[in-house]
């Protein structure tokens, strides 16, 4: 019997032999879980097992046959067999560490774990990026410490930004990496499913350091779900980096998604939170921004991503920081997505003179058909506490979004005035957002703030004003109600009144919103 034995189901041709092509037409996850041995193997004819890249000794069907058995290889046909399988790896395989991009027509990047730290594509202290997947099918591998996801190209799911990780090295990056962008067509998800691949999510910033951006979704999304991926937090404040970071912004949905009309809620797709500020020191640190969520597509029913938080000021002994912003949603597709609704903002700090809260985000434009309305605004923030002054004002609430044939968003809360310290008024209430327009109906203004408790011997602080109402062709909104005054002694001051809606509509026209009431002594 000759000592030449080739094990059985390892022919090339097929391909289907090696499982790079078995599923290759539908699934980005085609290759075996771990990676396909792409480094120059060791030809061994003559051994009980044939491992000169198993696909190419098949029984009579592979580039060896079966004359092979039982002869002893000449160097010329060592080099012959190490170059066909180098030729093979080059266009079929998933990626390795030593070399993260998969092969370039099929196969699944490298994604990188605290295990391949110290190797030659992941320093420690570094961003280690994700490799990008085959042109024709494969996932796109996930970062680490930071490093953006690899991209798919024509089917397959994005890979996942690496969140920041500290290692204590000076100098290192804090940021999140950005989240890779999903297939053409769609493809299958990291968990097998077909057809629901989109965009990577972002990762989360540290120290702050800023998230990183969510993928966008493929082109077409021929899915069933599949969607563009989400922005990362930015990282809270710290001593050595007193301020937040800003939250990434959510990714772009498909722009002519086939089967799937969006996940209804516009989280997966939303803008990242913003860190709060550092506030253990003489001077606070400034709240991180809140991300904006990603639009919807062209047609269909996608909703705009929602609107990342924005981060709280930091408190200071001698200064507090500035309180970040909410992110503005995003647009609904063109045809019947609603908007996204706009982010809340970040409370100002405690300080000798408190700080003002931030602005909330605006709502998402919506688009044309009904049941679609456009994004509500988000609230302003509190104003921070005083302790030797005024109260901070409270922070402007988001705008409400347009609609393009529906109903316009609502407008966003004013935030409450800070408390002032003993003589000193309580802070303004803050402005409401006005309501968003639309064709129907307009949207209602928001609620202005309430005014800050005002200190001893003080007044409460004026309430905010309401929010304009929005205006339509048919319906416009109503003005928000002014703000209550703050509670203190003598606090009476009222809220302003809120504006009407716009007039014109033929059916009716927008009304005013009262006046809040006094504070109590």
């Amino acid at each position: 019997m000759s000592k030449h034995r080739v094990r059985t189901g390892l022919a090339l041709f097929p391909l289907a032999g090696t499982s790079v092509a078995g599923m290759a037409l539908f699934s980005a996850g085609m290759l075996p879980a771990g990676p396909i041995e792409t480094t120059r193997p060791e030809v061994r004819l003559t051994s009980a097992e044939c491992s000169i890249g198993e696909v190419l000794c098949a029984g009579d069907g592979g580039f060896i046959g079966a004359s092979a058995a039982g002869s002893t290889p000449s160097a010329a046909a060592t080099v012959s067999a190490n170059a066909a399988g180098d030729f093979i790896s080059i266009f079929f395989g998933n990626g390795t560490a030593e070399n993260p991009n998969a092969g370039l027509l099929i196969g699944d990047g490298f994604t990188f774990t605290a295990d391949d730290v110290g190797g030659p594509n992941c320093a420690e202290g570094s961003p280690c990026n994700g490799g990008r997947a085959g042109l024709l099918f494969g996932n796109g591998g996930s970062g680490y410490d930071g490093g953006n996801g690899g991209n798919s190209f024509l089917f397959g799911k994005g890979g996942n930004g690496g969140n920041a990780i500290d290692f204590g090295i000076a100098g290192e990056d804090n940021f999140g990496g950005d989240g890779g962008n999903g297939g053409f067509f769609g493809g299958t998800d990291a968990a097998g499913n077909l057809f629901y691949a989109g965009g990577g999510n972002g990762g989360n910033g540290i120290s702050g350091g800023n998230g990183g951006n969510g993928g966008s979704a493929g082109f077409f999304g021929i899915a069933v779900g599949g969607n563009a991926g989400k922005g990362g937090n930015g990282g809270a404040g710290n001593a050595a980096n007193p301020n937040g970071g800003n939250g990434g912004n959510g990714g772009q949905e498909s722009r002519f998604p086939l089967l799937y009309q969006g996940d209804g809620t516009g989280i997966t797709h939303g803008g990242g939170n913003g860190g709060d500020g550092y506030g253990g020191g003489a001077v606070g640190g400034n709240g991180g921004n809140g991300g904006n969520g990603g639009d919807g597509g062209l047609w269909g029913a996608e909703p705009g991503g929602v609107g990342g938080t924005g981060g709280a000021a930091g408190a200071g002994t001698t200064t507090a920081g500035t309180a970040g912003n909410g992110g503005n949603g995003g647009r609904g597709s063109y045809v019947a997505g609603s908007g996204g609704a706009g982010g809340n903002a970040g409370a100002g700090a405690k300080a000798p003179v408190g700080t003002a809260g931030g602005n909330g985000g605006n709502g998402g434009l919506a688009g044309l058909v009904a049941p679609s309305k456009a994004g509500k605004g988000g609230a302003g923030g509190a104003g921070g506490e005083s302790t030797a002054g005024v109260g901070g004002n409270g922070g402007a609430g988001g705008n409400g979004g347009s609609s393009l044939g529906n109903l316009g968003g609502g407008g966003g809360a004013g935030g409450v005035g800070g408390k002032g310290s003993a003589g000193f008024a309580g802070g303004t209430g803050g402005q409401a957002g006005s309501g968003g327009g639309g064709p129907f109906e307009g949207g209602f203004g928001g609620v202005g703030g309430t005014g800050g408790q005002g200190g001893t011997g003080a007044t409460g602080g004026t309430g905010g004003t309401g929010g304009n109402g929005g205006a339509a062709l048919l319906i416009s909104g109503n003005g928000g109600f002014g703000g209550d005054g703050g509670k203190g002694n003598g606090g009476t001051t009222s809220g302003a009144n809120g504006k009407p809606g716009t007039s014109g509509g033929p059916v009716r026209a927008g009304v005013g919103g009262a006046g809040g009431s006094g504070g109590a002594a």
